[in-house]
This record gives C-alpha cells, structure tokens and sequence, in this order.
C-alpha cells in the first residue's frame, strides 16, 4: 500500500495534492529543527494503531503502510496523550520501531481537529545528532496544527464533494428515466395507462 492509497480513505478526491503539501511541512521541518527524517502517520480505521502514510528521509520509504499501536513508544504516546512527546536514546525513553534508522532522539507531535485526532507527525535525528528539545517540539507541534488543518479542511470537502456527486448522478439518473418515459408514451400513447398503473404501484410500496 502506497501513501496515495491510505490518504485517499481519508481525503478520497484530492490525496495527490494532500500529500504534496504534507510532504513539503515535513521538509521545511527538517530544515528548520534539525533533523534527519521525518514522518505522517494516519489513525487506522479501528482507531487503535498508527499508519506511516507519508515519509521523508533516508530508508524511510520502506516504512510507508507499516503500523504501530496506539500509545506504543514516544509516536503512539502522543496520539494516546495528544500531546508533544519528545525521546532519547540517552534518557533511555525510545522503544524500536520497525524500520528504525538508530534514531538518537524522535519528537512526535499529535495531529488534531475539532477535537479528533487525526495522526501524528514525527522528526528523527540519528545517533551523530543532539536531541531535540522544548522549542524544537513547540515548533513542530505549530507545524503540526498547519498539517491537521489541510487534512480535516480536506476531508470535509472531499466528503461535500462526494456527497454531491452522489446526489448529481441520482438527479441525472431520474431525468433520464423521466426523458425515457415521455418518449415511449410519445411513441406508443397506449402505454400510458398501463405506465401510470405501475408507477402508482410503485409509490404505494416505496411509501
């Protein structure tokens, strides 16, 4: 499974664009705190585990569908506390994770929406690295309420969207079958009577 196939359960119109703009965050963190890689992870569709959905950084892309639960590790405590959790080797807070580059320090920040949570941004710095700090989790965390908010925004228009394509195909569909009968009584008025006998039909059971 690739980062467009689980984005799309949560933004199923416009996950390209979604992830473009989720990777460049998780790039101009980097950049700007310090680190090595860094990852979006998606709450799965039971709510009980994280799902690395967007990657950057060396021998992160093998991380991409791999999961981990909920309140496992410095990444699975800060979607079970939603808050910033900040780990390192040194103080011995950081338990493995499949796909580990020997992380020397991991910030995690939870990512919220009207009161839900949504995933979990995280930032790796590899063991040559010093460990995050306070203003480093500060700063990724308002990094992290930019992501959640492009997401949720998302997931309420592409959610619209679809709701209204639905509703679309359902009124096309009713005019053509409304074109359909008007011809066929047009080209055989007999069937009128016979016509209007079924439909009344079939409001008395769909009543």
């Amino acid at each position: 499974m690739n980062t467009l196939d689980i984005l799309r359960k949560y933004v199923p119109v416009h996950a390209e664009r979604v992830s473009e703009t989720l990777q460049l965050l998780i790039r101009i963190a980097l950049r700007s705190i310090g680190a090595d890689e860094g990852s979006l992870l998606l709450v799965s569709e039971d709510r009980k585990n994280l799902v690395f959905t967007s990657t950057v950084g060396k021998g992160q892309t093998k991380l991409t569908g791999t999961t981990i639960p909920i309140g496992f590790g410095i990444t699975g405590m800060a979607a079970l506390t939603q808050d910033v959790q900040i780990g390192s080797k040194a103080a011995q807070t950081m338990k493995s994770v499949p796909g580990d580059s020997d992380p020397n320090s991991v910030v995690a920040v939870p990512l919220v929406a009207d009161d839900e949570l949504i995933g979990v941004l995280t930032l790796v710095r590899l063991s040559r690295s010093e460990p995050f700090n306070l203003e480093d989790g500060e700063l990724y965390l308002m990094l992290g309420a930019v992501a959640a908010t492009v997401l949720h925004q998302q997931h309420l228009l592409d959610t619209t969207a679809a709701a209204c394509e639905i509703q679309t195909e359902k009124e096309l569909s009713k005019q053509k079958i409304m074109t359909e009968v008007s011809e066929l009584i047009d080209r055989h008025p007999q069937a009128q009577e016979p016509l209007s006998a079924m439909i009344k039909s079939l409001s008395a059971v769909c009543k």
